[in-house]
């Protein structure tokens, strides 16, 4: 199955970079019908022409000023509007990705590269700010200042975090699950300021 797929692949790329494009650099019904059915059939994006929106404008244009209403016209604009919709998807999908790998896919388009990477910096921005709030929220509640009454060795704090050695009379924050612990033992105080 992975040697037809390689094939398959290989095959698609071969006809639609070569044979199918028009003599005028323009494409056609056949180019369209062929990267439709290489988005739909692998993940990854297909290797499409960078201008190819813009030759698919003009490609219906002529066509329609050739004939009124025609299923072929309807046809092309379906699968360019299924082409553009399943490329979204996967650069959707590898936008969430590339947040976090910093890897982009191949084959985009200079306007499918534009958005992808405005998508990926809307990700990355909004995970730093989420993911930061949240854990400076929970440093700052979770902390207690506390004076020990008793030597206490160096131990690894709730947040896996180092703490200590401690004297008695020392002063320090540490964690509040840690301080409670220590403080039902008659250990630590907490400090009030």
């Amino acid at each position: 199955m992975l040697l037809w797929n390689s094939f398959h692949e290989v095959y698609i790329k071969y006809f639609v970079t070569s044979y199918f494009m028009s003599e005028e650099g323009g494409i056609t019904f056949e180019t369209i019908r062929k990267i439709h059915i290489e988005e739909k059939t692998f993940d990854k994006l297909a290797k499409i022409p960078s201008d190819f929106y813009s030759k698919a404008k003009e490609y219906l244009e002529k066509k329609k000023l050739l004939v009124e209403k025609n299923k072929e016209i309807k046809n092309v604009e379906n699968m360019i509007e299924n082409i553009f919709e399943m490329r979204e998807t996967k650069i959707l999908t590898h936008a969430k990705i590339s947040a976090r790998t910093k890897m982009p896919p191949e084959n985009l388009t200079p306007e499918e590269e534009e958005f992808f990477n405005q998508i990926v910096q809307m990700i990355t921005d909004r995970r730093s700010n989420v993911i930061s709030n949240v854990f400076k929220q929970d440093d700052a509640k979770k902390m207690v200042k506390a004076v020990f009454k008793d030597d206490v060795t160096e131990f690894v704090g709730s947040d896996m975090k180092s703490y200590g050695p401690f004297k008695a009379e020392n002063k320090a924050e540490i964690p509040e699950e840690n301080f409670k612990i220590l403080s039902r033992r008659n250990i630590v105080e907490e400090v009030i300021e």
